[in-house]
């Protein structure tokens, strides 16, 4: 399983001074990460939330609410997580 895109709630004050401070909106903004994503490996399932494993080692919870997730291929899920678990650097630094 991959990480597709994110979704991200900001309060609009951040960026927009004009509005008047006593109220302040949500604004929910849809990004795409454009930093290294290694495949998951899917643990357990209880919707909203999946339980998945990096191959570093590290288990993460994924909100589905807030991600969109793509199943990825078998055959190209093994070679990427073959290969990153075979990368000494990357048992030490794992990304969550």
């Amino acid at each position: 399983m991959g990480v597709l895109s994110q979704m991200v709630e900001v309060p609009s004050f951040l960026w927009n001074e004009t509005l008047p401070t006593g109220r302040s909106e949500l604004v929910r903004l849809t990004i795409v990460p454009t930093d290294e994503r290694p495949p998951r490996r899917v643990k357990a399932i209880c919707l909203p939330f999946v339980f998945v494993k990096l191959p570093c080692g590290q288990h993460q919870t994924i909100d589905v609410r807030l991600t969109s997730l793509v199943r990825l291929e078998r055959s190209y899920a093994r070679k990427v997580w073959k290969a990153l678990r075979s990368r000494p650097q990357a048992r030490n630094t794992c990304e969550i």
